[in-house]
């Protein structure tokens, strides 16, 4: 049943055979709180369920409500999009859900918070009954809207205007994606050779990755970083590594120096310090370097497709 701000979810757990004598069984929530952002989309959250019923089938309720101030009505942030009949068949309890669609709107807007509440509950104990959702904001979130793709300008060694384009990511896998998440941002794609290669591995490509800090509204390119690690990479008719590094004026190719980069308002500019600028410098395999470089781009510019 739909109230104003409230929301009743039933679900049920179940075995095909009663087990008496055995212990109750206990249901709660796996955390006191879930961060998700509206992007999520289909979304689970794990019940913690322990030990057996003394009788099946166990059922409960989960009600939720919102408890942010923003005016934002339960319809508005979450779709739950499986409200009853979760079942559990054997001796072994299997993992229990509670599934919900996280609406993605455009607006800019704080995060909203959604409390659920197990009730209701017919032949078990309560472990924990209450969590907290949070449900962020994907629009003004400068780490999400740094995403997307982009167009490179900026000068090569011989001073001419160049482009080409930049995918930036918060990852190639979820694992990276996860780890990555508010930290560090994944740019593929450096001289024209994105474009050529987009069928093949990413981790293939010439990859830069960029430290991101919302505090002080900039991102700095990370140095002595792997780029690529091919054969016969760029007409070079041996195995290299390719390591990005920062070029300083003079040039001078510098493992330290953070190439560091604003962005402006609206989010569609990123710009990197003038007269400096970034190169793929070619190690052997062994590490050393071996004096050559693969593109040198200074003055760099990224504007939003």
């Amino acid at each position: 049943m739909i109230a104003a701000l409230a929301f009743t979810v039933t679900t049920s757990v179940s075995c095909s055979q009663e087990k008496e004598g055995a212990g109750d069984i206990t249901i709660g929530f796996a955390q006191t709180e879930y961060r998700m952002k509206e992007s999520a989309g289909l979304t689970k959250i794990k019940f913690d369920i322990k030990g057996e019923a003394k009788k099946y089938p166990v059922s409960f309720d989960v009600e939720a409500k919102v408890i942010s101030d923003d005016g934002a009505q339960l319809s508005d942030i979450i779709h739950f999009t499986q409200t009853k009949g979760l079942r559990v068949a054997g001796l072994d309890l299997a993992p229990v859900f509670l599934e919900f669609q996280v609406k993605d709107n455009p607006e800019v807007n704080e995060s909203r918070f959604v409390e659920l509440t197990i009730t209701n509950v017919q032949g078990a104990n309560v472990s924990q009954a209450t969590t907290v959702l949070e449900i962020r904001d994907n629009d003004n979130d400068p780490y999400d809207k740094l995403m997307g793709d982009w167009t490179a300008t900026a000068k090569d060694h011989n001073g001419n205007q160049v482009s080409f384009p930049v995918n930036i990511s918060g990852g190639f896998n979820a694992t990276d994606i996860q780890n990555n998440e508010g930290k560090v941002l994944v740019c593929w794609g450096f001289g024209p050779y994105q474009r050529e290669y987009s069928n093949a591995n990413p981790s293939k490509q010439p990859v830069w990755y960029m430290d991101f800090d919302e505090d002080a509204s900039k991102v700095y390119v990370q140095v002595n970083t792997l780029m690529a690690n091919v054969f016969q990479f760029s007409d070079i008719p041996y195995d290299v590594i390719i390591r990005c590094c920062a070029v300083e004026p003079g040039p001078q190719i510098s493992l330290s120096h953070r190439l560091e980069g604003t962005w402006t308002k609206d989010m569609k500019t990123l710009k990197f310090e003038e007269g400096y600028g970034l190169t793929a410098a070619i190690y052997s395999t062994a590490g050393e370097y071996t004096g050559s470089v693969w593109m040198i781009y200074t003055d760099i510019v990224l504007t939003r497709k």
